[in-house]
């Protein structure tokens, strides 16, 4: 829980030196903002952040719902409205920053 915390206090992912976690190693957890930010200090001011994967993996049974096409619409639709909302973002796994210079 410790290294959950930090994570969620600073984004600074810190592998525990010893216990049965097996996950990456030392790494750094953006937010959209953060992430927005920094691209803009590198020469890239207007800075979309996306969620790559989006909120659709936390559906139940993801794969079965994929295969209905009703379904797949609907949690397209939900993807495409959380991916609007800077304070969800983060629920994806990943984030993509789309820029111009």
């Amino acid at each position: 829980m410790n290294m959950v915390e930090r994570e969620l206090q600073d984004g600074e992912h810190i592998k525990p030196a010893s216990g049965p976690y097996c996950g990456i190693g030392r790494s750094h957890f953006h937010s959209a903002k953060e992430l927005r930010e920094e691209l803009s200090l590198g020469g890239f001011p207007e800075t979309q952040v996306h969620g790559v994967v989006g909120g659709a993996w936390l559906a139940p049974e993801l794969d079965k719902l994929w295969e209905n096409p009703t379904a797949r619409g609907a949690l397209m639709e939900t993807v495409r409205l959380l991916d609007g909302r800077e304070d969800i973002v983060g629920l994806s796994t990943h984030l993509l920053g789309i820029s111009r210079n």
